[in-house]
């Protein structure tokens, strides 16, 4: 069964859990003049072979920043979800340690 995605407006962005789990969100989209950003949660656990994410202000903060419709990578946000949504119950589970500088087995 696929996950329940819940989107709201959360720091001033729009943010997506599953199941409302606002505390483990998994990614939120913000919006300037230059750009739009991709802001995933925990992105810092993902593979990132095309080396897109830009770093955030933590361990787990990644970003993805598309400067205009045509240079939105379909595949590259549709994957990054994936990958997410496949890592969730281990971020849930070991973020503490994670953040501590920890990587619990999988």
């Amino acid at each position: 069964m696929a996950p329940s995605w819940l989107g709201g407006a959360t720091w001033g962005k729009l943010t997506y859990a599953v199941g409302g789990d606002f505390h483990h969100w998994i990614c939120a989209m913000s919006v300037s003049k230059k750009q739009v950003t991709l802001t995933v949660h925990f992105g810092g656990l993902l593979p990132d072979p095309p080396a897109a994410f830009r770093e955030g202000s933590s361990t787990f903060l990644r970003m993805l920043d598309f400067t205009t419709p045509d240079s939105i990578d379909d595949q590259l946000v549709a994957g990054t979800t994936t990958a997410a949504l496949a890592e969730l119950d281990y971020f849930i589970a070991d973020w503490k340690a994670i953040s501590a500088g920890e990587l619990p087995a999988r």
